[in-house]
């Protein structure tokens, strides 16, 4: 049986693993981490309050993230896109 991802808005109880994914992902790619460089992760629901935030779980855990950005009148900017 295959296992199945499940998509749904950010909720405040994913802050912290959410913030975790994140930056795992960034060091994996960059190699280090300079974490003041995100205090937008501090408080994600705040932060993107405007956006639309989703996490993927995989067994009840959290395997994805993804902002879709509002920028101007019928254009958004993709974000915080990790898995």
């Amino acid at each position: 049986m295959q296992a199945e991802i499940i998509i749904s808005d950010f909720q405040p109880s994913d802050q912290d693993e959410a913030r975790a994914l994140i930056l795992s992902g960034l060091v994996d790619h960059w190699g280090w981490l300079d974490p003041t460089l995100n205090p937008d992760l501090n408080d994600i629901a705040e932060t993107y309050r405007q956006a639309i935030f989703l996490v993927a779980r995989l067994d009840g855990r959290l395997v994805g993230t993804g902002a879709l950005k509002p920028r101007g009148e019928g254009v958004a900017e993709i974000v915080r896109m990790s898995v």
